[in-house]
């Protein structure tokens, strides 16, 4: 789901969540070795290719690290370590090592550049410790935060370079790539069905996913819309917000009797049919595992990577009833100005 630079910036004002486009994503790197310099372009959340400059060539722009390391499948193509003609190039594949087999001299590599090719400036990053607020890494011409740390809220909500796990910098790559694309978001459902009492349902992937971020960019609502196209027959709307400091799933609502899976007798016009009567307060919990980073926009907006938790509560949905279960969904998810208070710790 994407949209251009002006429709992005025209959401804003209109109150939809929005990620603004950015350019590309990275541009001259160095190795000590074999003098290579790489300039990398980048399409989508899926598509960046870099290449090697001729002798005496620069590229525009400041330096950035880990060009194109988040997408599913990097190749490098070259001929030996010094190979002028080289390129590199990330894209989404079911098997990238299908996909490396069937080009000329291609390997499978981690990121583009090659990870032994990408030099960082000691000056060019955040230290751990430092400011990570987007405008003083542009008034410092600083790319970010250094390898090893990725940018959290530290002591009185200040946002710092803090040291982080593995799985916390890949979600700030997956993060940032997200905000410097034009996509609003990037879910995918690790829960492949619902346990309800007219069977175990397959679930479709989310079609839109829409958040709420508080100071800092911590996440305070989400609304998914789980379902193929423009599907009526098989569908779940799922949303929630803060309530007393806890994300409460507060509504919920589908249509399931053509969802792979159904049992119930199709010719009962409500047999499908999820909805809640007024008794049903709420509907289970949400837990969030990830961290925010800027959303790229020229207004303060965030975009929030990491894992989500829907909780589901036992409960009958008029005549469906609905086993207690955990939905999980991965990925990232951008919106425009913050608004509200962050769940508490």
């Amino acid at each position: 789901m994407g949209r251009g630079r002006f429709g992005t910036f025209l959401a804003v004002f209109v109150g939809a969540p929005a990620a603004l486009l950015v350019a590309s994503c990275g541009d001259a790197r160095d190795d000590s070795a074999s003098g290579r310099k790489w300039v990398c372009f980048e399409q989508g959340l899926d598509d960046c290719s870099c290449q090697v400059l001729s002798a005496g060539e620069s590229a525009a722009g400041p330096a950035e690290a880990e060009a194109c390391s988040a997408a599913d499948c990097c190749l490098l193509v070259q001929t030996s370590a010094s190979d002028r003609d080289a390129t590199c190039e990330c894209l989404a594949s079911n098997d990238c090592q299908a996909e490396a087999d069937s080009r000329r001299d291609a390997q499978v590599v981690e990121q583009c550049p090659p990870a032994g090719e990408v030099v960082k400036s000691p000056v060019a990053c955040a230290a751990e410790g430092e400011n990570c607020r987007q405008q003083y890494l542009q008034q410092n011409q600083l790319e970010g935060c250094c390898e090893g740390t990725v940018c959290k809220p530290g002591s009185g909500d200040v946002p710092v370079c803090q040291a982080a796990t593995a799985e916390e910098q890949s979600a700030a790559r997956e993060c940032s790539r997200l905000a410097s694309s034009s996509e609003l978001q990037r879910l995918e459902l690790e829960t492949a069905t619902l346990a309800t009492s007219v069977g175990e349902l397959a679930l479709p992937e989310p079609q839109y996913a829409f958040i709420g971020v508080g100071p800092g960019g911590c996440l305070n609502s989400l609304e998914l819309d789980l379902r193929r196209g423009d599907d009526i027959d098989c569908y779940l709307r799922i949303a929630a917000s803060l309530d007393a400091g806890e994300l409460v799933i507060d509504r919920l609502s589908g249509s399931i009797d053509g969802c792979e899976g159904f049992t119930g007798d199709p010719e009962e016009p409500l047999a499908g049919t999820l909805f809640a009567d007024s008794s049903i307060e709420s509907f289970g919990k949400l837990s969030f595992e990830g961290l925010a980073c800027d959303g790229a926009l020229i207004i303060e907006s965030y975009c929030v990577a990491g894992r989500f938790d829907v909780h589901l509560d036992q409960n009958t949905l008029g005549e469906v009833g609905l086993n207690e279960q955990h939905l999980i969904l991965h990925g990232a998810v951008c919106f425009a100005e913050p608004e509200g208070d962050c769940p508490a710790r």
